[in-house]
């Protein structure tokens, strides 16, 4: 899936205020493409009340895209005046971020239990029949 795809899907889940999930789809976007202006932009959106992590991420969508006209708008949401964001103290991309969970894999023999079990049950299936 696109990365494009997957904003579309953070775009909904803002609109349906869910989001920890849109939190965490912005997460991996922004792994994979941290120069993304729209990603850093909908993720200054989950943030709620805490103006200083919203300003963070306005502060990366700038870098990303200094002409961006998204940004100034969301901005005067925040009713900020000055010509900078950078003033916003000691904020770490691990405190705007979501921990992710690693993607793991299960270990081999979870694998063979299951297809052993799949196919006794299909075979159980197919044998009734």
């Amino acid at each position: 899936m696109s990365w494009r795809v997957r904003l579309a899907k953070a775009e909904e889940a803002i609109a349906q205020e869910r989001y920890d999930d849109a939190q965490q789809i912005l997460a991996r976007i922004i792994q994979g493409h941290p120069n993304a202006p729209e990603a850093w932009l909908l993720l200054s959106r989950t943030m709620g009340d805490d103006a200083a992590h919203r300003l963070y991420c306005l502060e990366r969508a700038v870098e990303a895209d200094p002409t961006s006209p998204a940004v100034p708008e969301e901005l005067a949401k925040l009713g900020w005046q000055g010509e900078h964001v950078a003033d916003i103290g000691d904020i770490q991309l691990s405190d705007v971020l979501p921990t992710l969970a690693p993607h793991t894999r299960p270990p081999k023999w979870a694998l063979v239990v299951a297809a052993v079990l799949v196919t006794t049950v299909v075979a159980g299936i197919v044998a009734s029949s």
